[in-house]
């Protein structure tokens, strides 16, 4: 759309989306080019080394591993900033690399709308220890909702829900703007917790995160209303014995341990819709929900919220992408990143 300010651009530039599970990165006409588990590995010693990042330090997340691996993310917020700007500083060299990036890129990175200003200076703290060359912070739920194709700039008050691994974004927003926001530290994560939580009550077995995540893509619903007599196996650690074992898991367990964390992302819509007054509310009524993020594919979910809300709701097309896309959009119908910042 602006192609015409590309050739002006002093330095690249480029969208991060910095999730608690995943990171994605997005290059103007490439589109998105990084989508990897927001994982590190770093080696020990007084200046670490990063051994692995991305997919591969995701299997180094096991015990046992020769290089432990940590995640630089957690509730939407920065666990470690020197951690952080090793898997950054590991993510651009292999994106510049393939694009002849000269010196570091300006780069715009989504931030939760509930964020800190301590958790914000952390973002940009390990951007800039990264190596870029200056950094912007753009709202997530606003990302979202450009990346799903809404009108944001209109008048009418829209209601946009980012169901993230750590947090849960609901942002209520008009004329380009987010008039009220609720930030849930709750998301896909909690959701794999309540579930490996359950498998242990029931039979006393420890699964794993990868476990627990699989069982949610599965077979997870969001009501229970919606279990079937589906039941699926999985392979985990007997407590007792300390010894691998395999234990049938079944589809009503799983919406049962599902549905106090689903709840509270419906409680959670509410509450902006009780603050924005009567008028921006019969907006939100009319132009309903739309729901964003890896989280938004829960089976069900949409017809849970939509019940328990009685607001129409729709899921994005490829939920999971709509920051980064927005993001991206940001990033290419933009003269001056400085304006981000006003």
């Amino acid at each position: 759309m602006l192609k015409l300010f590309r050739d002006s651009w002093p330095v690249a530039r480029l969208a991060i989306d910095l999730g608690s599970a995943r990171t994605r990165a997005y290059v103007p006409d490439d589109g998105v080019v990084f989508d990897q588990p927001s994982v590190v590995a770093l080696s020990g010693g007084r200046r670490p080394r990063v051994e692995a990042f991305g997919d591969t330090a995701q299997r180094w997340l096991s015990p046992g591993a020769a290089v432990p691996a940590q995640r630089v993310m957690a509730e939407g917020a920065v666990t470690d900033v020197g951690a952080a700007a090793a898997f950054l500083k590991a993510m651009l060299r292999e994106i510049g690399q393939a694009r002849g990036f000269g010196r570091g890129p300006a780069v715009v990175l989504s931030a939760p709308a509930g964020s800190s200003a301590v958790d914000r200076e952390a973002l940009q703290s390990a951007a800039l220890a990264a190596g870029v060359s200056e950094v912007h912070l753009f709202e997530q739920p606003l990302a979202a909702a450009i990346g799903a194709g809404l009108e944001v700039a209109e008048e009418k008050a829209r209601l946009v829900a980012v169901v993230g691994a750590g947090t849960t974004e609901i942002a209520v927003m008009a004329d380009g703007t987010i008039i009220d926001s609720q930030s849930l530290r709750a998301g896909g994560d909690d959701l794999n917790r309540a579930i490996a939580a359950a498998v242990l009550r029931a039979h006393s077995v420890l699964i794993d995160e990868r476990a627990a995540d699989r069982l949610k893509r599965t077979l997870g619903v969001a009501r229970v209303a919606d279990a079937g007599q589906e039941t699926q196996p999985v392979a985990g650690r007997d407590v007792a014995r300390q010894a691998p074992t395999e234990v049938t898991v079944s589809q009503q367990d799983l919406a049962r341990a599902l549905s106090l964390p689903v709840a509270a992302v419906a409680d959670a819509l509410l509450m902006p819709l009780a603050r924005i007054g009567p008028a921006r509310a019969a907006e939100v009524m009319d132009s309903g929900l739309t729901l964003t993020g890896g989280g938004a594919l829960l089976n069900g979910l949409d017809e849970m919220l939509q019940a328990a809300t009685g607001l129409p709701v729709v899921i994005a097309d490829t939920p999971a992408l709509s920051v980064i896309r927005g993001l991206g959009l940001v990033v290419e119908e933009t003269p001056d990143l400085a304006l981000l910042d006003a």
